[in-house]
């Protein structure tokens, strides 16, 4: 099989071409940036996606660096009491962690090189066509190059999408940002946090937005804490760049924003915890509507490039899962032409689409509860939050009902 073209360099380019050449299939990596972006807060890694990782050999990388996550306590920022909480877990071989994306990024690329997997930056695409049986991508400075398939894994702002897989669909600004950090259990007066070190998580619910607490280290030291809030007059700067860390009068302005929603809180850690943020960062959310083509001709998109979601705590679990189903087609199916990819990625979409389609739809429903409400409102949900806490946590973020290593192909 020719060499797979790969465009994205963040996490799911290495990870593909990691799995790729566990299947022995040669791959080249294409990024835009000048360098690895080290941007993006700590990630929650649910079991499922822990397991794909073991599956790819960079877990026990992971470990070392990560917090284990057994459960999400849920808390009411304006009352002060615990709601209840959601395993992460608890019990499994694998838990559930939650590791900088800094660092996950890092292991995958290591590990992709190390089998000689090649990663060419500042290789920003402006178009691409198919010529006979080969896909022709060009870059930005001037340059271009060929391939028997091309993976667009570059995100949600994707060219791959915007220049041939379905240029009309665009990411949508949902009017709602995170804004992330750090701080220390040193920080704190009590020097503990007011959630579990064994659970070591924590969403703290308001009436405005959503503040979440975890831990993010393996010695439980350093709290990630980030800030969901809606935030409807940011579209046109959101539209320019994916994140950044804000300085001057806009970081007293995101001081000011995250204060305003969350300083009046009855849980003294979450006051102290806003507080003591030196450096945020902020990130508009964006997202694309459920359905659209992933793929077209010898092209297709995998993770937020093909069906970026809300963020619902399994965003890089859904990714892994793309990656691991993609690289396990081409190694069954070895597509040599225009025929054998078309059924490849036929059979790749009529597998991947109903469990993408399961997950968007609940991350539409968790996200409108970040969004301002009343103070009624936040009662009924307060109400509602902790019956179906009571009834159903156990249901939830288990990470064992789907594994794409057993998928049937």
């Amino acid at each position: 099989m020719d060499n797979i073209l790969i465009v994205g360099g963040g996490i799911a380019g290495p990870a593909l071409a990691l799995a790729l050449s566990m299947q022995e299939i040669k791959s080249t990596v294409y990024e835009a940036h000048r360098l690895p972006s080290n941007l993006g807060g700590a990630i929650h890694l649910p079991p499922s996606c822990l397991r794909c990782l073991d599956h790819l050999g960079v877990l026990d990388k992971l470990r070392p660096v990560g917090a284990r996550i057994e459960a999400m306590e849920i808390w009411s920022s304006p009352s002060g009491t615990k709601l209840g909480e959601f395993p992460f877990g608890a019990g499994t071989e694998t838990g559930g962690m939650r590791v900088r994306r800094e660092d996950i990024h890092r292991v995958l690329l290591e590990a992709a090189e190390k089998t000689g997997v090649k990663v060419h930056y500042d290789k920003r695409v402006l178009g691409i066509s198919e010529d006979g049986d080969d896909v022709v991508v060009r870059f930005a400075d001037g340059s271009e190059t060929r391939g028997g398939i091309v993976v667009g894994a570059d995100g949600i702002h994707s060219m791959v999408r915007r220049a041939w897989v379905d240029p009309d669909r665009r990411a949508e600004y949902t009017k709602v940002v995170a804004a992330y950090g750090y701080v220390t259990l040193s920080q704190l007066s009590s020097g503990k946090a007011h959630f579990g070190t064994k659970g070591g998580a924590a969403m703290n619910v308001s009436l405005s937005g959503s503040l979440l607490a975890s831990f993010c280290d393996v010695g439980k030291e350093e709290i990630y804490v980030a800030a969901v809030m809606g935030w409807p007059d940011l579209e046109k700067v959101a539209r320019e760049v994916d994140g950044w860390k804000v300085k001057g009068e806009d970081e007293e302005g995101v001081k000011g924003e995250v204060a305003r929603r969350f300083s009046g809180s009855k849980i003294q850690t979450v006051r102290e915890i806003v507080e003591g943020v030196k450096e945020w960062f902020l990130f508009p959310v964006f997202s694309l509507g459920m359905g659209g083509k992933w793929w077209r001709g010898r092209v297709i998109c995998v993770g937020d490039a093909a069906h970026a979601m809300p963020p619902q705590g399994q965003s890089v679990g859904i990714c892994l899962d793309d990656i691991i189903l993609l690289s396990r087609l081409l190694a069954k199916h070895q597509p040599a032409t225009t025929s054998d990819v078309t059924n490849m990625f036929t059979r790749y979409d009529s597998l991947r689409r109903p469990h993408v389609t399961k997950a968007h739809k609940q991350a539409i429903k968790r996200w409108e509860g970040v969004k301002d409400i009343s103070w009624l409102v936040f009662k009924i949900r307060e109400w509602f939050i902790w019956l179906v806490l009571l009834l159903f946590a156990e249901r939830f973020f288990q990470g064992t009902e789907y594994d794409v290593l057993k998928e049937e192909l």
